[in-house]
């Protein structure tokens, strides 16, 4: 059987895997058509019982619309009336709008129509009481369904739905309903269609049958005739199917519930259609099977042909290519198998070529000499380098024997040395005194590695040489260079022994050559413990090269910090530069310290200074906290910004570019700015700008360092105001003194004077005995003698002007109550004067008993003049450790300007007044309008 198998062509191969690819196919489908017929069952059962529920479902919903509509129109009082006068046009329009509602009928309790969709005859009323679903119905206080009967009129088969209407005292007055039309429109299979064979079937309560899917009319009315199918009791509200019956009366039956009417539907299909579906599907698929097995025969055949020409193509040209023919290629035609394995195929030779000719250009590109010899020692392949090195012009060496390139007294090993190599072919390397002869005679050190190969005309040597003699050169130029330089460099051996070492390091340890050769590496470190974990031998070992600092003890046991830099041979070797970095750490350490006072000096300048640096534009590129702060702008919104534009005003200060003739000679720039700041405020700060150079003397930046002096400037603004309102107070205590003057001068002349100079003239003539015969010398006397009393009152007048006495005789707070008398016996207005009884005149000091009686007569004399008051409240309140006076009136209150106005020269002596005496003077404007002046003064302090 096997060999049959094998002689087979590709054609006959396929046909035959396609024969046997098909009777699987087949038998599985005479096997599935056996074991498929009771799945079938199963899967119609579950369709039948899909069927049912959902007609079941629709014809519940046909009911409910019905009485949901039948209860609506019960509910109307038109309807509720019963009267054929008031019948709803809303029948109408049903009619119209749902046709199957066209026989909508309002009837009452005797059975008369009242009330109809479809057009009545008053002149021949309609009674419907006889009909016996009319009697089934009012015996119902609710929807109700009766049983299928035909119609009167129309005889045909029809299901009487109806709704009870009750009057305003909630009895039975009659109904309103319709009649179902069981044959309008099939009320069945209206969702899905039905499968063949299936009849759906509604019954009620009594098995009667009430719709028929066939619309068979005969059956209407009748009971159901299947006995087995009514024996069928639904699972509650869901379908239930089984196989009743035998032989050709084998049928399926599912049942389910219409909702809670009573009704059921019953689905039956005979079994034999399933069997004939079956047996149809079974036939079909055996049918496909033999056509697409014919086809692929077919098929098989012609694809065998066209692979069977392809492979034949490719084993010549396989069979060409072997025997050395690498021009040929594979057409690359038919599968698309057979084309990518053509196309490989041909992309192997081009790689092929590609490989030699690059392997080619790399033998002659080579930096070593490469020389191919066979089994007899000739030289069948030699690139340039190796004709170079041996001497010889291009291609003398092919053919040549090898011995021609070694020197004469070598040539008899070597040759054993070859015969050896080919009868035991390994890869090796010769280093150690190979010589190589050139063809002037010169012998020369080489290195040669030797590599087995196997070529298509047998085995083949290739030697790769390398000619040694320009790095004996290079060695000694390299030793010489590590002699010289100023690092110390050695060698040391795996175990940490001094190999070799420069002069450099000769001279950093104090051990002379021979004395480092004897010694190791964690001798001269200050930091190893006899070579333990930790130690400089372990840290050699941590990576293959690397730079660690550590502390080596020379010959004379001076601490010397280095830095090792070693890397690790391929020998186990490690070659390791000695840096003497104590210069270095001095450096660092002053370099450390210089940071750190600048360092310092930057935090104190930031702490004390607002820092700005600017470019040649005057663009700012760094700020510092302080400024951001004073300023109110954040860091991100002032870098890259210009300067002036920023920080100068728009009220004539320095403009942005009159700083830079002076910046540009290298002058240092100083000057008091007045800046705004973000919200508008303005700020003063004492700016100097020192200009930055680079290395060829250009301005690259400007250092601009401020110092805040925003209150200096209050204070001397505040100064200057306090020394103008103080040359003000001087010029107007000069004019008040003058106009004292002048009033006391006027008051003596006018009043004081002209009263003694009546009592003169009164007593001259008296003296004289002049007198006329009307007046006698007492009258003249008497008349005199009031004059100065009057006189007298004059002098106390002015007096208390200047000082009262009785500030004097009765104290500061007597001499208020009798200067509040004087002022309500003059002005007409009242005042109330209220004094601490714990207040004495020793709660005050002499100078301020006499500042607190001018305080409040000036106080009273300004609510006389100007407050239009009709009452004055002076109070005085001996607190924990001062004096409160208050003094009030309800007058039209002062104007807060004219409290600190430029010619308020009295409130300004008042205040000065209060300060003189270490207290405080407040005027306010009271809530009803009028003003309060609070003055507060400190006790004595025996009385604290």
């Amino acid at each position: 059987m096997k060999c049959i198998i094998d002689r087979l062509s590709v054609r006959g191969s396929m046909v035959l895997l396609t024969v046997l690819l098909s009777l699987p196919m087949i038998g599985l489908i005479a096997y599935s058509v056996q074991k498929n017929h009771e799945q079938a069952i199963v899967k119609s059962g579950y369709q039948l019982s899909k069927y049912t529920v959902t007609e079941a479902l629709a014809f519940e919903r046909t009911l409910n619309e019905s009485r949901e509509l039948l209860q609506k129109l019960a509910q109307r009082p038109d309807i509720q009336a019963l009267d054929p006068k008031r019948c709803s046009p809303l029948l109408g329009d049903i009619k119209h709008l749902f046709p199957r509602y066209a026989n909508v009928v309002v009837v009452n309790v005797e059975g008369m129509v009242v009330c109809s969709a479809a057009p009545i005859s008053r002149d021949r009323p309609i009674s419907i009481g006889a009909q016996p679903w009319f009697a089934e119905a009012i015996k119902f206080d609710g929807f109700s369904i009766s049983s299928p009967h035909r119609g009167p009129l129309t005889k045909k088969w029809v299901l009487g739905l109806n709704y009870p209407i009750h009057d305003s005292t909630d009895r039975f007055a009659g109904l309103v309903g319709y009649s179902l039309d069981l044959g309008y429109q099939p009320l069945l299979s209206r969702l899905l269609p039905l499968p063949e064979g299936l009849v759906l079937t509604i019954t009620d309560q009594q098995g009667m049958v009430v719709i028929d899917s066939r619309n068979d009319t005969e059956t209407l009315g009748k009971r159901f005739a299947d006995t087995l199918a009514l024996q069928i009791v639904p699972d509650g509200m869901k379908a239930s199917a089984r196989v009743i019956g035998t032989g050709t009366d084998e049928r399926l039956v599912a049942v389910s519930p219409v909702g809670n009417t009573g009704f059921r539907l019953y689905g039956v299909r005979p079994t034999r259609y399933i069997a004939q579906e079956e047996k149809r599907n079974a036939f079909h698929q055996l049918t496909i099977v033999t056509t697409l097995t014919g086809l692929s025969i077919m098929l098989a055949l012609f694809i065998g042909r066209r692979f069977s020409r392809q492979i034949e193509e490719m084993a010549r040209t396989v069979g060409l290519v072997a025997k050395g023919d690498l021009s040929r290629r594979i057409t690359a035609r038919g599968p698309t198998e057979l084309v990518e394995f053509a196309q490989g195929f041909n992309h192997m030779l081009d790689v092929r070529l590609q490989a030699e000719a690059h392997y080619h250009s790399l033998f002659e590109a080579s930096s070593d000499g490469v020389v191919v010899i066979d089994t007899h020692s000739k030289i069948i392949l030699a690139n340039a380098r190796a004709h170079q090195i041996f001497g010889y012009a291009p291609g003398e060496l092919i053919g040549q024997d090898l011995g021609i390139l070694i020197p004469e007294c070598s040539r008899s090993l070597h040759a054993q040395q070859v015969r050896h190599y080919f009868a035991f072919p390994t890869k090796r390397r010769m280093t150690d005194g190979c010589q190589g002869r050139r063809k002037n005679g010169e012998l020369f050190k080489c290195d040669v590695t030797l590599t087995f190969l196997e070529g298509l005309d047998g085995t083949i040597i290739s030697a790769v040489i390398r000619d040694l003699s320009h790095i004996e050169s290079a060695s000694r130029r390299y030793l010489t260079a590590i002699d010289t330089t100023i690092d110390g460099y050695a060698v040391l051996s795996p175990e940490g022994k001094f190999l070799e070492a420069n002069s450099a390091l000769v001279k950093l340890t104090g051990y002379a050559m021979d004395e480092l050769r004897s010694m190791a590496v964690g001798d001269v470190d200050a930091l190893s413990a006899n070579d333990q974990p930790g130690s400089i031998r372990s840290r050699f070992d941590e990576e293959c090269r690397g730079r660690f600092e550590t502390v080596w003890r020379s010959k004379w046991g001076i601490l010397i910090d280095v830095e090792l830099s070693y890397s690790h041979g391929e020998g186990g070797e490690i070659f390791c530069f000695v840096r003497d970095i104590r210069p270095a750490l001095k450096a660092q350490m002053a370099l450390g310290m210089s940071t750190a006072r600048v360092r310092n000096l930057e935090r104190a300048i930031n702490e004390h200074a607002i820092v700005v640096i600017v470019d040649e534009a005057e663009n700012i590129r760094f700020v510092n906290d302080k400024y951001c702060a004073i300023s109110q702008y954040r860091r991100e919104d002032l870098l890259g910004k210009n300067y002036h534009a920023i920080n100068l005003d728009q009220s004539g200060q320095l403009p942005a570019g009159a700083m830079r003739p002076m910046l540009s000679s290298g002058q240092i720039w100083k000057e008091e700015v007045r800046i705004m700041a973000r919200d508008g405020s303005f700020y003063w700060v004492e700016s100097t700008t020192v200009p930055f150079r680079d290395a060829i003397g250009r301005h690259t930046e400007y250092f601009i360092v401020q110092t805040d002096i925003t209150r200096q400037k209050q204070i001397e603004s505040d100064l200057l105001q306090l020394t103008e309102q103080l040359r003000q107070l001087l010029a107007r205590h000069r004019d008040v003194k003058e106009e004292e003057r002048l009033r006391v001068a006027r008051d003596i002349h006018d009043n004081l004077g002209g009263l003694l100079h009546s009592i003169r003239s009164h007593l001259s003539v008296a003296l004289k005995q002049d007198l006329s015969p009307e007046l006698s010398k007492r009258q003249l006397v008497a008349e005199a003698m009031t004059m100065a009393d009057q006189a007298l009152e004059s002098v106390r007048d002015i007096i208390v002007e200047l000082r009262p006495s009785v500030l004097d005789q009765l104290g500061v707070w007597a001499a208020i109550e009798s200067y509040a008398e004087q002022i309500a016996e003059r002005s007409h207005l009242r005042c109330q004067v209220m004094i601490d009884p714990y207040l004495d005149e020793s709660s005050l000091s002499d100078d301020a008993r006499i500042e607190v009686f001018r305080i409040v007569q000036e106080l009273m004399i300004n609510v006389v003049r100007h407050a239009e008051a009709s009452l004055i409240e002076v109070e005085a309140i001996r607190m924990s450790d001062h004096v409160r006076i208050m003094v009030a009136d309800d007058g039209k209150g002062i104007n807060p300007v004219q409290i600190f106005g430029e010619h308020s020269w009295g409130i300004m002596g008042m205040y000065e007044r209060a300060r003189y005496c270490g207290g405080e003077l407040k005027l306010t404007r009271s809530a009803n309008g009028g003003t309060k002046a609070v003055l507060t003064l400190p006790l004595e302090e025996q009385h604290v």
